[in-house]
């Protein structure tokens, strides 16, 4: 018997492809934000281009089985997005943020992370709604 995890965007999944809803806790904070995490299949290497604007509400996590590869994600999304780059599960600093306007001619934007062990793909606005800032805040995920 296999569970069905339902998506944000209300796709029913196997929880076999690595689709689950995990806490973010910024800087030691007790106050949990709702992720998404997605470990396995198409959904890490489509990101949040699989998502319309209006049911993506909490942020993406995808982490990398290999941090010291390049991992390419498909940023085809129609609305902005910011990701926070965690460069190892030890540390759990934020190494770098990006901001990814909406992709809106035709074509692939395509995205390589290197040396990042897990990224969050958040809703434009997210690193200034939590405060977080490059190289100093440390996120906790858990189950």
């Amino acid at each position: 018997m296999q569970i069905a995890y339902t998506s944000q965007d209300g796709r029913k999944l196997p929880q076999s492809l690595g689709c689950g809803l995990i806490y973010l806790f910024i800087n030691g904070t007790t106050q949990a934000i709702k992720g998404e995490i997605v470990t396995k299949s198409l959904d890490s290497i489509l990101g949040v281009s699989d998502i319309s604007k209006g049911k993506f509400k909490i942020p993406r996590i995808i982490r990398f089985n290999n941090p010291n590869t390049q991992n390419l994600i498909i940023f085809n999304q129609t609305f902005d997005v910011e990701v926070l780059c965690i460069d190892n599960l030890a540390s759990k600093l934020v190494s770098k943020l990006h901001y990814i306007k909406s992709h809106k001619n035709t074509g692939q934007y395509i995205q390589a992370f290197a040396h990042v062990s897990t990224i969050v793909i958040a809703p434009s606005g997210f690193i200034k709604n939590h405060k977080i800032i490059e190289g100093k805040t440390k996120i906790n995920f858990k189950i």
